[in-house]
């Protein structure tokens, strides 16, 4: 499905249910596509999560690979979001603003498909 959004000229977003899989989940993703991967999630510096998320503003980002967080991450040109382990409980934030990222990657999902295509 990635492959081909990728080949629509649009973005992926991959979202991970925990910081460590991160890596791995970079590697896989490198290896099979190559284009350009923006990284989000907590432990990146604040610096390089703002450079990360305007390239996937911009559009110069591909695919972004993160954690719960990155589903309110703004795309120019989003076509897909796959949820890793949609089950897994950290997707849900308990904390300050509540809020399940497998449920607003659905909303987006759904706001996206009823919009006029760009």
């Amino acid at each position: 499905v990635i492959a081909e959004v990728l080949a629509q000229q649009r973005q992926a977003l991959v979202l991970v249910p925990e910081i460590n899989l991160t890596p791995q989940m970079l590697q896989r993703f490198r290896q099979r596509f190559p284009v350009n991967i923006a990284v989000l999630h907590s432990q990146i510096s604040a610096p390089l999560r703002l450079q990360a998320w305007r390239a996937a503003q911009s559009g110069a980002a591909q695919i972004v690979i993160g954690t719960r967080s990155a589903v309110w991450t703004s795309f120019a040109n989003l076509g897909v979001i796959v949820v890793d382990e949609e089950h897994d409980l950290s997707y849900k934030q308990q904390d300050s603003l509540r809020y399940s990222a497998r449920d607003v990657a659905m909303v987006r999902g759904v706001l996206r498909s009823s919009s006029p295509a760009r």
